[in-house]
C-alpha cells in the first residue's frame, strides 16, 4: 500500500522514486521521499547518532511521538499534499497523537483520494468494508478497492478477490477472484498465493490443476501461512506423496 508523491527522485541517489509509497519513505518533516535503502544506508554508516537523528535534506531533527508526526503532518496538509492528508487520515483512524475519529480520519482519506492516492482509496474501502464511522456498504467498498487495485496496491486486489468469491458488492465471480488473487499472488502476498491455490486445486474460475495449485501452495507456505501448508499437506496426501518437512 502506498501514496503518490510530487517528489520523483529519491535526494541521497538522484534515481527515480517508485509510484508506491510503500516502497520507500516519506520524511514529514520536508516531504520527501527517499528509497529504503537509501535511509538503511545511512543508518549504516559512519555519520554520528545526532546526524541520523536528523533529517539528511532539512537537518530537523526526526519526531519522536506520535503527537510530533501529527504536528508535522498539519502544515502540509493545510497545503493540500495528497500523502499528508492520507497520513494524517490513519492517525485519526488508529487513535495515534490525536483523539480517534473515524469520521476526521473519512475527511482526510476523501481528501487525498480525490488527488488519486492509492493508500486513501485502500482505506476507504476498508472504512466502507467493515463499517468504520459509515454504514456498511460493500458497494463502496469495492470502488475504492477497484481504484487502489488499478494502481498496484496488493492488499486492496486481495480483498477485490474475496468481495468476487463471495460476491460482496459485486456480482459473484470466480474468474474476476482468481485473476485478482493472481495479481496480488504474483506480488508475493502470502495469502493471496494460498488462495490462489485454492482456486486452481478445485477448479473455480480456473481449469483445474493440482501442479499448479502445488506450485503456489508452496509459495506461500515458505512464508509460513499455516493454510498453505495445510493446503499442501492434504494435496499430497491425496496424490500418496510425503510432503517434505520444513
Amino acid at each position: 500500500m502506498g501514496h503518490t508523491m510530487d517528489e520523483e527522485e529519491c535526494p541521497i541517489c538522484m534515481n527515480s522514486l517508485p509510484k508506491e509509497q510503500s516502497k520507500f519513505s516519506i520524511s514529514t518533516c520536508c516531504g520527501k521521499g527517499m528509497h529504503f535503502k537509501c535511509r538503511d544506508g545511512i543508518n549504516a554508516s559512519t555519520m554520528t547518532d545526532k546526524q541520523k537523528d536528523q533529517c539528511v535534506m532539512c537537518r530537523t531533527r526526526y519526531p519522536e511521538s506520535e503527537g510530533e508526526i501529527v504536528e508535522q503532518l498539519r502544515p502540509w496538509v493545510e497545503k493540500g499534499k495528497a500523502w499528508a492528508q492520507s497520513m494524517l487520515g490513519q492517525k485519526y483512524r488508529d487513535g495515534l497523537g490525536v483523539d480517534q475519529s473515524y469520521q476526521q480520519a473519512r475527511e482526510l482519506f476523501e481528501l487525498s483520494a480525490n488527488q488519486g492516492d492509492t493508500m486513501a482509496h485502500y482505506n476507504l474501502g476498508v472504512m466502507y468494508s467493515a463499517g468504520q464511522g459509515v454504514d456498511q456498504n460493500y458497494e463502496r467498498a469495492a470502488e475504492y478497492y477497484e481504484a487502489a487495485a488499478r494502481q498496484g496496491d496488493v492488499d486492496a486486489q486481495y480483498n477485490l478477490g474475496i468481495m468476487y468469491e463471495k460476491g460482496q458488492g459485486v456480482d459473484q465471480s470466480y474468474e474476476r477472484a482468481a485473476e485478482y488473487y493472481e495479481a496480488a499472488a504474483r506480488e508475493g502476498m502470502a495469502d493471496a498465493q494460498c488462495n490462489l491455490a485454492i482456486r486452481y486445486a478445485l477448479g473455480q474460475g480456473v481449469e483445474h490443476s493440482n501442479e499448479t495449485a502445488r506450485e503456489w501452495w508452496i509459495k506461500s507456505a515458505e512464508q509460513g501461512n499455516e493454510n498453505a501448508i495445510n493446503g499442501l499437506q492434504r494435496l499430497d496426501k491425496a496424490e500418496g506423496r510425503t510432503t517434505p518437512s520444513s
